[in-house]
């Protein structure tokens, strides 16, 4: 099973983002977050997503 935790939570400047959760180093560590996008880009939360999570043989091609 894969699972990727996504959150919507403010920034230091109290503006609404997403941010992805990653495992932390060790299984008994807090995870670390990294800005995904703004919260108000709801479509290019879902692109991003669903490249991360999709399971694909070929590659995909990044942001331009």
């Amino acid at each position: 099973m894969l699972i990727q935790r996504v959150y919507l939570a403010l920034d230091d400047d109290y503006a609404l983002c997403w941010y992805w959760e990653w495992s932390g180093p060790d299984r008994n560590e807090p995870g670390e977050y990294e800005l995904l996008c703004p919260g108000g880009a709801i479509t290019q939360a879902s692109e991003r997503i669903t490249r991360v999570l999709a399971l694909r043989d070929e590659p995909v091609e990044a942001d331009e």
